[in-house]
């Protein structure tokens, strides 16, 4: 069997001192081979990249809220198609609402699963990579703080502690001020976020007879004339009492957009502090 240095080169690369895998930022090549290395089951890996996960999250994290905050609005569309069909029937307006109800709906579920899946892999990858700097510990494990988002209830408190210990341990020993920002921010997030989901269920709560809209659509649909004074009021209605929270939401995100791009600098920044020049070659 050939000894285990000479195994770790074939797999790591021939080069002394060089680590494949690591996330490379240009700045410099080479790296000290026991700075940015973790132990599972007995094998070294490198650190895993962010970028991807982080702008995949980001993006779809946006497009998720812009299509939160125009489902508020979808009743307007409904209003217009309510005084369309008074004016010149036809069931021309109840299929403009079908589509959009379909267009903004879909777009909102498919950004949103998008941005779940990549924002729990950004987590765990960010999560993995305080193992390999050796001068932090976290106070939850990878899978604990990725399963937390998950719980109904706990996601609305796990996520603010995950986010807060994940930047400082991602800050390098050299700019631990840097991360005290950050963490004011992610707490700003947690109260956003929380406060959305409250205003999201008292808006629940004070919801009116939604058999009464329902029988409004079902009846633009099919071309006929609604009391135009009651469904405007009924639809305003709707409107405003879920305004509050997708406003919170789309708050939430912004920061959250902040968020995820700072701690995956505070990472990258840890990256550049292991790297040393690489050896000339002989």
């Amino acid at each position: 069997m050939a000894p285990a240095r000479a195994r770790l080169a074939a797999a790591h690369g021939s080069q002394p001192g060089r680590l494949k895998g690591l996330p490379e930022t240009g700045r410099t090549r080479g790296i000290q081979p026991n700075a940015l290395r973790r132990t599972l089951c007995g094998v070294r890996t490198a650190p895993r990249a962010l970028w991807v996960s982080a702008v995949t999250a980001m993006a779809a994290i946006a497009v998720a809220a812009v299509m939160l905050l125009l489902s508020v609005f979808l009743p307007l569309v409904e209003v217009w198609a309510v005084h369309r069909v008074a004016q010149s029937g036809g069931t021309g307006p109840g299929t403009v609402v079908t589509l959009a109800d379909v267009v903004v709906g879909g777009g909102f579920f498919v950004a949103l699963l998008v941005a779940g899946v990549a924002l729990l892999i950004w987590l765990y990858r960010a999560y993995t990579n305080l193992s390999t700097f050796g001068d932090v510990r976290p106070k939850f494990p990878a899978p604990l703080a990725v399963v937390g988002w998950l719980i109904p209830v706990v996601q609305i408190v796990v996520p603010w502690l995950v986010l807060a210990d994940l930047a400082r341990c991602s800050a390098p020993p050299a700019r631990l001020a840097a991360a005290r920002p950050i963490r004011v921010l992610v707490a700003f997030w947690g109260i956003t976020y929380g406060l959305a989901w409250i205003a999201f269920v008292a808006g629940l709560g004070i919801s009116g007879d939604s058999s009464e809209l329902v029988d409004i659509s079902k009846t633009v649909s099919d071309g006929t004339t609604v009391d135009l004074g009651y469904a405007g009021q009924l639809l305003t209605q709707e409107i405003v009492r879920m305004l509050p929270g997708a406003v919170l939401l789309v708050i939430a995100a912004a920061l959250g957009l902040l968020v995820i791009h700072r701690i995956t600098m505070l990472q990258y920044d840890r990256f550049d502090a292991a790297r040393v020049p690489a050896a000339a070659p002989a």
